[in-house]
C-alpha cells in the first residue's frame, strides 16, 4: 500500500504528545499490518498475548520488519537506535530495556542469535528453534569444543620455544581442571566461562602454588558458553534432521541454520581468543601482569615465566643453542669459542652438576646410564635439552672427567658419540667418574709403552696414554697380523703366533686394564718382541729376506738339475727350509754360500752339456751337408730338410735341464737317418699309374742306425775267442743281409 497513508497513520497517534517526540520504526507495522501473511502475523499476535512486556513486542515487530532486508545489521545498539521515540531520552535507561527485552524474546524462542546479531523467527523457524534448544548435547562434547578452540584453535601446538635458549618445551593441557592430553613436566590451564567456580578468583589463584604450570582464569562470559551450546545443538540437530524427508522450506531453514552456525563457529573462535588475551595469569599463587592482548603471544609470554619458574637452572648452560653437530664437534675436539670454558683442566658449574649427580647415586650404588641423565637433568630445576647435555658430557670426557662403558667394554670417544644419537644405546651405556691413578702406575705404561713401540707417548693424562697405549697396540697387531699372512712363503712366521694372540687379547681390553693390570702381560710381550718379532721384523726388512727367498727359488726351480750335481749342498738348501728361527745365527748364510756353490757348478754343467749338444748338432749338420743325397736337392730342399737340426741348436742354446740337453743328444742319430731318408725319398721317381709304360723302379736305399740291428745270437755272453768268432760271424752275416735288402748302416 502507499507509504503516504501509512505516515499519516502514525502522525496521528503522535499528534497528542510533546514536540520532542521522535517516530520509533516499530510504529510503522501497524499501517502494514493489513498486508503481512497471516501465519507472520498470527506469530506476533502469539507474542502479544503470551508476553506481559510490551517493549519487547515493540522490539519484535522491528526485528520482524528488518528479517529480510540483509543490509542492515539488527546489533543490539542498532535495535536501540530504532526505537528512540524522543530527543531527551535516558539513553542508559533505554539500552538496558532493549537488552532485557532481547534476551527475554530469546529465551522464549521468538528471535534468535547469532554472535552479536539478532533475527526475527517464523513459527516454523521458531519451532525448529525450539527443538534445537531442547537438543541434549554432553557436557564431554563441550569440553571437546572448549579445548579445541581454546588449545587447537588458538595454539595449535603442545610445545612452546623458550626464547632464551631457543628450545622447545613441551606442556600438558589442562581445561578446567582436567587433563586434555598427555602429561608433561610443565602445565598450561585455561579456565573458562564454563567452569562452575571462574568467579572465585581468590580461590584459583590460591591454588595455583606449588604447581609446574601457567593459569589463565578468563572472564565469567556466560553469553560465550551459550553460543558455543548452541553451536553444538545445531550441529547435532543438523546431523539427526538432514537424513529426514523435510519440506523444501525446512531444508531451506537448515541450510540457513549451519550457514549461521559457521558464521557462529568464526565468532567463537574470535571471542575465545580475545577471552584468553584478557584473562587473569597466575604462577605459584601470584597474579602476573602480562602486556599482551593477543590469545596466542599472551600464553607464550606467560609460558617463558613457567619455564623460568619451574627449571631456575635452565640459564646455568648458557644461551648458546646446542645442536647435534655442536655435541659431534666437542667430541672431535674442535674449539667452539662461543660456549663457556673448554680448556682441558676446569669443570664448569653446568659440568660439575653432572658430576655431582652422577657421585650421589654412585653413593646409593647405583649406576647412572645416560638416560638417566636425561631423565634428571631435562626436569627438575634444570630443564636442559637432550644436545645440551649431551654437550657437557662430551666436554667432561675430552677433560678425562668420565668415562663411558657398556658392560665391561670402555667406550672410545666415536663409540660414545654413537650412543649419545642413538636413542635405544641410552638405557644400556653407563657413565661413572675417571678413576686416579698413581704416579707407579703411570710411569710403568710409559716404560712398557716405551719398550714395546721402541717410542714415547706424548700425552700426560693417564687415560690419553692408555687410549694411546691402545692405538699403537692395535697397529702392531696389524703388523704382525700382515707378517703371519705371508707365513705360506716364510714358514718360520709360525714363530709370531704367541705374539699374536697376546696383542689380540690385550688389544680387546678397556684402558683401565693399562693401568692398573699391566704385569699380567708385560712378560709375554716383552720376550716375544726381542726373541721373535724385532728380528723377524728385521730379516723381513732387510736383504735377508731376499736371500731367503732366493734359496727356496732355487729349491723350486732346480729340482730337475739335482741329480747332476753334488747333493751335499743341496741337503743344506733343505736343512734351511725346514729352520725355525732362520733369522738367527748364521744357517741362513751358510745356506746362501751353498746356493751359490750349486749354482755356479750348475752354469758350468749347463755350459758343458749344452756346448757338447750344439757340435754335435753342427757336426751333423755338416755331415749331412755332404751327403750324396742331400747334395742333390735344391737348396730351398735341403734348407727344409735340415730344420730338425737347427731347431736343435736353437732349443740347446736356450734349455736350462741338463736332461733335456741329454736327451736331444741322444736322439741325433735318429734325426739325422730321419733326414737322409727323407733326401732319398723325395729324388726316387714317381711311379706312372699307366700299367702299359710301367717300368720295372730301381731299388731305392734306405738308412738305418747300427745299434738297430739285432743279431740273432743264442749266447748271452762272450767267453773266449771263440765265442767273438761265432758273434762276428753273426754280425757279418745279418750286416751282409741288411745291405742285400738295399739298407744302409750309419756308424
Amino acid at each position: 500500500r502507499s507509504m503516504i497513508s501509512v505516515f499519516q497513520q502514525i502522525v496521528r497517534q503522535i499528534e497528542e504528545k510533546g514536540t520532542d517526540t521522535l517516530v520509533s520504526f516499530d510504529k510503522t507495522y501497524y499501517g502494514i499490518s493489513n498486508e503481512i501473511r497471516p501465519e507472520v502475523l498470527g506469530s506476533i499476535n502469539t507474542a502479544e498475548n503470551n508476553l506481559s512486556e510490551p517493549f519487547a513486542i515493540r522490539v519484535l515487530k522491528v526485528l520482524f520488519m528488518v528479517k529480510y532486508y540483509k543490509e542492515f545489521v539488527a546489533t543490539r545498539q542498532n535495535i536501540g537506535v530504532l526505537l528512540i521515540d524522543a530527543i531527551h531520552i535516558d539513553l542508559a535507561a533505554h539500552k538496558d530495556k532493549v537488552n532485557k527485552a532481547l534476551d527475554l524474546l530469546e529465551r522464549q524462542s521468538y528471535i534468535q542469535r547469532n554472535g552479536d546479531v539478532y533475527e526475527f523467527l517464523t513459527d516454523i523457524e521458531k519451532d525448529i528453534e525450539t527443538e534445537i534448544k531442547n537438543t541434549e548435547i554432553s557436557e564431554a562434547d563441550v569440553n571437546k569444543e572448549l579445548k579445541e578452540l581454546f588449545f587447537d584453535g588458538i595454539l595449535k601446538t603442545y610445545r612452546i620455544r623458550f626464547k632464551e635458549n631457543k628450545q622447545d618445551y613441551d606442556f600438558c593441557p589442562k581445561l578446567d581442571g582436567l587433563v586434555v592430553g598427555r602429561d608433561k613436566d610443565l602445565a598450561i590451564e585455561i579456565y573458562t566461562p564454563n567452569y562452575a567456580g571462574i568467579a572465585n578468583i581468590d580461590t584459583l589463584k590460591s591454588q595455583s602454588m606449588g604447581l609446574s604450570s601457567i593459569r589463565f582464569v578468563c572472564d565469567a562470559d556466560s553469553k560465550f558458553i551459550d553460543d558455543l551450546r548452541l553451536y553444538l545443538k545445531i550441529g547435532t540437530y543438523h546431523r539427526i534432521n538432514q537424513t529426514k524427508r523435510n519440506t523444501t522450506q525446512i531444508s531451506n531453514i537448515l541450510y540457513q541454520k549451519v550457514s549461521d552456525n559457521n558464521e557462529r563457529k568464526r565468532s567463537l573462535i574470535n571471542r575465545a581468543k580475545e577471552l584468553l588475551g584478557s584473562s587473569k595469569v597466575f604462577l605459584n599463587g601470584e597474579e602476573k601482569d602480562l602486556n599482551f592482548k593477543d590469545g596466542y603471544d599472551y600464553v607464550v609470554e606467560a609460558f617463558q615465566l613457567l619455564i623460568k619458574y619451574k627449571y631456575p637452572n635452565i640459564l646455568m648452560i648458557g644461551a648458546y643453542e646446542y645442536s647435534e653437530d655442536t655435541v659431534k664437534r666437542i667430541v672431535r675436539g674442535v674449539n667452539i669459542p662461543q660456549l663457556f670454558n673448554t680448556d682441558d683442566i676446569t669443570v664448569t658449574e653446568p659440568e660439575q652438576e653432572i658430576l655431582g649427580y652422577i657421585q650421589r647415586r654412585k653413593r646409593s650404588s647405583d649406576r647412572t646410564s645416560i638416560y638417566d641423565l636425561l631423565k634428571y637433568f631435562t626436569a627438575n630445576t634444570f630443564g636442559w635439552y637432550n644436545n645440551a647435555v649431551f654437550s657437557l658430557l662430551a666436554m667432561l670426557f675430552n677433560k678425562g672427567k668420565i668415562e663411558v662403558k657398556q658392560g665391561e667394554n670402555v667406550l672410545d670417544k666415536n663409540e660414545f658419540l654413537n650412543a649419545m644419537l642413538n636413542t635405544a644405546e641410552h638405557p644400556r651405556t653407563y657413565i661413572d667418574q675417571e678413576a686416579v691413578y698413581s704416579t707407579q702406575q703411570i710411569n710403568q705404561l710409559k716404560t712398557i709403552f716405551s719398550d714395546l713401540f721402541n717410542q714415547n707417548t706424548q700425552f700426560s693424562d693417564p687415560k690419553d696414554i692408555a687410549h694411546d697405549f691402545k692405538e699403537k697396540l692395535n697397529a702392531l697387531l696389524d703388523d704382525v697380523n700382515s707378517l703371519i699372512y705371508q707365513q705360506s712363503e716364510f714358514p718360520f712366521l709360525i714363530n709370531l703366533k704367541p705374539f699374536q694372540e697376546v696383542l689380540a687379547d690385550l688389544a680387546k681390553k678397556n684402558y683401565k686394564v693399562y693401568l692398573e693390570n699391566l704385569d699380567d702381560y708385560e712378560n709375554r710381550l716383552l720376550d716375544n718382541k726381542e726373541d721373535h718379532y724385532d728380528p723377524i721384523k728385521a730379516f723381513m726388512n732387510g736383504q735377508q729376506k731376499e736371500v731367503y727367498r732366493s734359496i727356496m727359488k732355487v729349491l723350486s726351480g732346480q729340482t730337475a738339475n739335482f741329480n747332476y750335481l753334488d747333493g751335499k749342498d743341496f741337503n743344506i738348501l733343505n736343512q734351511l727350509k725346514g729352520e725355525k728361527t732362520p733369522y738367527r745365527g748364521a744357517v741362513l748364510k751358510e745356506a746362501n754360500d751353498a746356493k751359490e756353490r750349486i749354482l755356479r757348478n750348475l752354469q758350468e754343467l749347463q755350459k758343458t752339456e749344452r756346448e757338447k749338444t750344439i757340435n754335435a748338432y753342427q757336426k751333423a749338420k755338416a755331415s749331412l751337408l755332404k751327403n750324396e743325397y742331400i747334395l742333390q736337392l735344391e737348396e730351398e730342399s735341403q734348407a727344409q730338410l735340415l730344420q730338425p737340426i737347427e731347431r736343435g741348436i736353437k732349443n740347446a742354446e736356450q734349455e736350462r735341464y741338463i736332461s733335456n740337453l741329454r736327451n736331444s743328444l741322444a736322439i741325433l742319430d735318429d734325426v739325422e737317418i730321419s733326414i737322409i731318408n727323407m733326401a732319398i725319398e723325395m729324388l726316387s721317381p714317381k711311379q706312372n699309374e699307366d700299367e702299359n709304360s710301367l717300368k720295372a723302379a730301381e731299388p731305392v736305399p734306405h738308412y738305418i742306425r747300427k745299434d738297430n740291428i739285432k743279431i740273432d745270437f743264442a749266447k748271452s755272453e762272450l767267453k773266449d775267442e771263440n765265442d767273438v768268432q761265432e758273434y762276428i760271424e753273426a754280425l757279418k752275416n745279418k750286416l751282409l743281409e741288411e745291405i742285400k735288402n738295399n739298407r744302409r748302416i750309419k756308424l
